[in-house]
């Protein structure tokens, strides 16, 4: 749910408010969704924007120009980059040839396999150079079974019948096997003070244990450095929606959350689903509760971008035509519209000045907070 969610703050700090939502969309599938209130349906009328409304009437604006906030982030050191190293070796068992000939119950084999259905073989009935360990259930009844007493490079054919509840072309049916036991190999896993640079190279694509170091350190700190700036913003309208006294419109945020929530269950009903099942396995949550929470995150998206709006106004934050220009060019390219022209199509010109004097107003206030940053280890109290 708390993805969900943060994806509705982001999708609103972008201006992505969901415009253009179907206006019945819970229509398609009466039965299952009838009982779903006023709020999953998109409003019928003009889109409701946060620029039609005066912000000198719905915001007064506290001390934003002397901000003083701590912001936490991950810190990146030498075990964060090692245990992360370790968790990826973790997908990658070593495999020894042991010096044995005849498989037994817990023997790890190499084989080679063709299953064949009424002398065809079937889909997933094929491999070479499986790893099976005899006794671990892992095929089906009697597959491990059969190849117990099996010799080092012989074949056996394991007649078998697949369990009724499998796949339903093949539950019940009969096939035949043809398994050869290649060897009976040791698994063994590497952490990173063992691990071979070939096994390195041949598995993770890095020449040498002390490259792949570089790289996954390189990577944390570019997420470490794009956390705190994240969190650092975040901090920041959290800062100024606290000093500061904001009057939500109640049509402009019910306006935004019909708009969400009928776009959220699109896919939904038009797969003939039922919504309140969909919530209820996926996020343990009733239609009502999911409805309340969406509310109340977009009220709050609301209130950072009416902050916003009204520092811009205040400090005469505009959109500067050569700096909106290329932000719009870069906006479309993010989500993948063929221009400026179609991305205009779906969202007003508007709403993504808006979303530029946002950028352009947090920059200014960033410039002038007073932030502390303090690194967290991982596994350290904070």
């Amino acid at each position: 749910m708390k993805r969900i969610i943060s994806c509705v703050c982001v999708a609103l700090m972008g201006v992505l408010l969901f415009a253009g939502a179907q206006k019945d969309v819970k229509g398609s599938a009466p039965d299952k969704n009838a009982d779903l209130g006023k709020m999953w349906t998109a409003m019928e009328g003009d889109p409701i924007s946060l620029v039609d409304y005066d912000m000198e009437k719905q915001v007064t604006l506290g001390d934003y120009q002397n901000l003083s906030f701590e912001v936490q982030y991950n810190k990146v050191t030498e075990q964060s980059v090692i245990d992360t190293i370790n968790q990826a070796l973790g997908q990658y068992p070593d495999y020894k040839k042991l010096d044995k000939d005849t498989v037994e119950e817990g023997d790890l084999v190499n084989i080679d396999y063709e299953g064949k259905l009424d002398g065809k073989a079937f889909d997933g009935g094929t491999d070479e150079g499986a790893h099976l360990e005899i006794g671990s259930g892992s095929f089906i009844e009697g597959f491990e079974e059969g190849l117990k007493g099996v010799k080092v490079g012989e074949t056996k054919e394991l007649k078998l019948t697949f369990p009724k509840d499998y796949a339903e072309d093949l539950a019940g049916k009969d096939v035949v096997f043809t398994v050869k036991v290649n060897s009976i190999e040791e698994e063994t896993y590497y952490d990173y003070e063992n691990v071979p640079d070939d096994f390195i190279k041949e598995n993770l694509g890095y020449d040498t244990k002390d490259d792949l170091y570089t790289y996954v350190w390189n990577y944390q700190q570019t997420n470490s450095q794009q956390e705190k700036e994240s969190n650092a913003r975040d901090a920041l309208l959290d800062n100024m929606i606290k000093v500061s006294k904001i009057k939500v419109p109640k049509e402009l945020l019910e306006y935004k959350v019909r708009e969400y929530l009928s776009s959220f269950i699109k896919s939904i009903v038009e797969s003939d689903g039922s919504v309140a099942d969909y919530l209820a396995q996926k996020y343990s949550m009733s239609p009502e509760e999911f409805e309340k929470s969406v509310t109340d995150q977009m009220k709050k998206s609301i209130k950072g971008q009416m902050v916003l709006y009204a520092v811009a106004g205040k400090e005469g934050i505009k959109a500067d035509k050569e700096g909106f220009n290329q932000y719009a060019k870069d906006f479309a390219g993010y989500y993948q519209y063929s221009s400026v022209k179609e991305l205009y199509k779906q969202f007003p010109k508007k709403e993504i000045k808006l979303a530029y004097q946002v950028k352009k107003t947090t920059d200014y206030l960033m410039k002038n907070a007073k932030i502390r940053y303090v690194g967290v280890e991982a596994g350290a109290k904070e």
